[in-house]
């Protein structure tokens, strides 16, 4: 006996959706800027846990680093002009295969002021200085920035002077284990007779405990006496500084942010 179900053509019950592998789906957004992933992440929830997971940040990375033509990367040029401080962007691409090209200002967080100073940035992450006593963390990309804890919390009758000397570095630049911060500031200090003491204090922030090390106070020289540069160099998991000697000679120290002890390299 036949049924009396009517029969349903072949392209009515074969599918027409086309799944991507997510091998592939993963190959195109690792080549993308970080402005279109930004974007993306309101395809789907998918989509989103994929582009914010650890995995795909540290192969974006990776992968960034290996490319010959730099399409991620980015020169950033502090400046003045009538109005305060700016941050100027510049793609190294363009830098490095046009005559001229184009650097525009960056959308400085509202918490910025004309008294901005560039600490140093890592891995897309800028950090800045800002008046005499805040620190941010800031991600031009996507807009976000984090004020870091007071740096003297806990610390008593002092009296804060400026910056001497500072640095910014991660630990692991491919995983992005984990962001730090090194600030030195000159302070006024005084001695039991009311005499002026040439006294200045050190400190690490570490992002993964959102707070900072140990003081080091120093009275006289600090380990980056003779410092030609205020701003460390960051590479292979240190800060780096060349400076003079009083035997005029010169050499580099270094802080290394895994120990967070100086050192100076070999000769």
């Amino acid at each position: 006996m036949e049924s009396s179900k009517p029969k349903r053509r072949r392209s009515e019950t074969s599918s027409t959706n086309l799944r991507i592998p997510e091998g592939i789906i993963l190959e195109i957004l690792w080549r993308l800027p970080v402005k279109s992933l930004l974007k993306f992440k309101s395809v789907s929830k998918p989509w989103l846990r994929l582009i914010s997971s650890k995995y795909f940040k540290k192969t974006y990375i990776e992968n960034s680093r290996k490319h010959k033509a730099f399409p991620h990367h980015s020169i950033i040029s502090p400046c003045w002009n009538p109005g305060g401080m700016m941050i100027n962007s510049c793609p190294l691409y363009a830098l490095l295969t046009e005559q001229s090209t184009h650097a525009p200002p960056l959308d400085c967080p509202k918490a910025c002021s004309s008294e901005m100073l560039v600490l140093g940035s890592c891995n897309g992450l800028i950090c800045v200085g800002v008046g005499r006593d805040k620190i941010l963390l800031w991600n031009p990309a996507t807009r976000e920035s984090k004020e870091l804890p007071y740096f003297f919390d806990g610390v008593n009758d002092i009296e804060y002077c400026g910056f001497i000397s500072y640095g910014f570095g991660i630990l692991d630049e491919i995983s992005g284990d984990n962001y730090k911060v090194y600030a030195l500031f000159y302070l006024a200090c005084w001695d039991d007779e009311g005499v002026p003491l040439l006294c200045s204090m050190g400190k690490v922030y570490s992002l993964k405990s959102n707070s900072w090390g140990e003081t080091a106070v120093y009275y006289n020289e600090t380990p980056l006496h003779g410092a030609i540069e205020s701003a460390g160099k960051f590479a292979s998991g240190k800060l780096h500084w060349i400076r003079k000697t009083a035997e005029s000679k010169w050499e580099i120290v270094f802080l290394d942010l895994t120990s967070e002890t100086f050192g100076e390299t070999s000769r």
